[in-house]
């Protein structure tokens, strides 16, 4: 595996300059088997955050932030049996 590059304002570089690339990667990605995907994800995240120390840097938690629409809050309620105020209090 290649060195972990830990440099935000690097990293922030160089997925400008991938954009197209790591767009072709999440439509390759979408036609693949999503329990699959998801197990190699985990186990790479596993591998990476073991190489990271957040207290020195923080800004995933900051700046990495997920969009969840309605349609999200009510898919998720009505998978996991809840009610939608559970889900939106968090937003």
């Amino acid at each position: 595996m290649l060195p972990l590059e830990l440099n935000l304002e690097k990293i922030a570089l160089i997925g400008e300059q991938k954009e197209d690339e790591n767009m072709d990667f999440r439509i390759f990605l979408k036609g693949q088997d999503v329990e699959y995907v998801d197990e190699i994800v985990h186990r790479l995240h596993d591998q990476i955050t073991a190489e990271i120390d957040c207290q020195q840097c923080g800004n995933c938690c900051n700046s990495l932030r997920s969009s969840v629409t309605q349609a999200d809050i009510e898919y998720l309620a009505d998978m996991d049996n809840l009610r939608r105020i559970n889900f939106e209090k968090g937003l």
